[in-house]
């Protein structure tokens, strides 16, 4: 295992890159410093923004580790493309700006998972009853895309794309809402309904549907009248944990999970409004199987910067991913 002191850590998502100074104390334990967060749409050039971060800690860094919502394309010179927004970063590029020799480059969600072993109690919270997150742990989480990866313990990762599966309506609201979703093919997958912004785009095909006339604009105005008591706020949400329940549910059982955790900034940011009832009646509903999933614990992550704890991991067990 390779020893590193100083690390820049650097989460890059479809809304906000985050960024920290991160070593290992004496007892094991990481600190994150510097902590700072900049809007995606802002940057134009991923790795200068990075190593001028790197510059402005005016600390002897040893390593880089950076994660991105994309699938990472490994040749002489991995890279990753972002999914969500026009923007590419490589390992080439990273060690250029940064100054250094070790650069791990990873995506988004492998981060989320390698974060499982250093995530203290206080940081998750179970749906039902507690329990502990096991590998095969599958972590999925809803935010500007619909992230998935697998904790298989220690700092193993493995690596998916698991938010780009099929999605398929549950009902005939759905079927009739569903094409609204759907790309120029036609298909729509479990991203398409399962992230942030589609809380508003399932909000106006609702409303569109009754014939009723559509007042707000956001995402978050979803979640704000649904606290009111807005009947077509309250069924998104409901349509959307359900979905969560259902898709989640699945990836368990596609990798042999033997805990789940939901990442990702949209499931902690409902609040009291994620029913994990509702949740956990859709993740076990399998059939012959339903029995089997009852025993499968899931829990939400609240940690604010759990990628940049997964990459302090990272960093600290690996030269160049």
């Amino acid at each position: 295992m390779k020893t590193v002191r100083n690390f820049i850590v650097a989460d890059i998502g479809g809304t906000h890159i985050r960024m920290a100074l991160a070593h290992y104390r004496k007892d094991g334990l990481i600190d994150l410093e510097h902590v700072t967060m900049k809007a995606t749409r802002e940057v134009n050039d991923l790795a200068k923004v990075i190593g001028t971060f790197g510059r402005d800690c005016n600390a002897s860094i040893d390593a880089v580790a950076v994660c991105a919502a994309g699938p990472i394309h490994r040749d002489e010179n991995p890279r990753i493309e972002l999914t969500n927004r026009p923007l590419s970063i490589d390992v080439a590029d990273l060690k250029y700006e940064i100054g250094v020799h070790d650069a791990v480059l990873v995506n988004d969600f492998v981060a989320q998972a390698a974060a499982v072993p250093v995530i203290g109690d206080e940081h998750v919270i179970w749906h039902e009853h507690p329990g502990s997150l096991r590998a095969p742990c599958a972590v999925i989480g809803p935010g500007t895309g619909l992230g998935a990866a697998v904790w298989l313990g220690d700092a193993n990762v493995l690596q998916g794309e698991g938010g780009h599966v099929a999605l398929y309506p549950s009902d005939d609201r759905e079927a009739a809402i569903f094409p609204k979703l759907a790309d120029e093919s036609g298909f729509v997958s479990a991203e398409d309904l399962l992230r942030g912004p589609s809380l508003l785009a399932l909000y106006r095909g609702l409303c569109e549907l009754d014939g009723h006339p559509v007042k707000i604009d956001s995402p978050e105005a979803v979640c704000a009248v649904a606290f009111q008591g807005d009947f077509h706020a309250t069924e998104v949400l409901r349509r959307f944990t359900a979905s969560l329940g259902r898709v989640s549910g699945d990836f368990a059982l596609c990798v042999g999970g033997r805990s789940v955790l939901i990442a990702g900034g949209v499931v902690p940011g409902l609040g009291t409004l994620f029913d994990a009832r509702l949740y956990r009646h859709h993740f076990t509903a399998k059939g012959r199987f339903s029995d089997y999933m009852k025993a499968i614990p899931s829990a939400t992550l609240v940690h604010p910067y759990p990628a940049l704890l997964g990459l302090s991991v990272l960093a600290g067990t690996s030269g160049d991913r």
